[in-house]
């Protein structure tokens, strides 16, 4: 959720929850600046009002919404395809980049146990977003899903060797 005055700890943390609010409002942003002390995204056409700027706070590391309009009065030109009650927004969605639909599908991987197909993903995507990503991207995803889920794992087996 974003809004005004709202911190988060890094400017990774910012991007990522900004795309999944595009994601899940079904429009696309684009970023106008990124330096060391400020971000500033705006909605992809420039006639719409949508606008995010945050600035890095004096203390520490993290970064502060300063100003937020969150009204936008556009959403992206795609075909849309309908099946039943499912609409499928096709084309390239650039906000549905691989590492943020890989931490979308992380907790059903850690629910499961399991290893995710890529087609599965895909399927997952399409259902509860209702945006078609490409094949690559599902993989992509799976793949940052699983080095979220198992990574801690490996990094623990690498250290049994410090307790014997």
């Amino acid at each position: 959720m974003l809004y005004k005055d709202i911190i988060f700890t890094s400017k990774k943390e910012i991007k990522r929850e900004l795309s999944l609010v595009a994601l899940n409002q079904h429009f696309e942003f684009r970023i106008r600046r990124s330096s060391k002390n400020k971000f500033q995204a705006t909605f992809k056409d420039d006639n719409c009002s949508f606008r995010v700027h945050e600035q890095k706070m004096d203390e520490g590391e993290y970064w502060q919404i300063r100003k937020f309009d969150k009204e936008h009065s556009y959403t992206i030109k795609v075909s849309k395809v309908g099946f039943g009650n499912l609409i499928l927004f096709q084309g390239r969605f650039w906000q549905s980049n691989s590492s943020v639909i890989g931490e979308l599908v992380s907790l059903k991987l850690r629910l499961n146990g399991t290893t995710l197909k890529p087609k599965d993903i895909m399927m997952e995507i399409q259902l509860h977003y209702g945006i078609h990503i490409q094949y690559t991207k599902d993989w992509q995803a799976k793949d940052h899903a699983e080095s979220i889920i198992f990574r801690p794992i490996v990094d623990s087996f690498q250290r049994i060797s410090l307790y014997l």
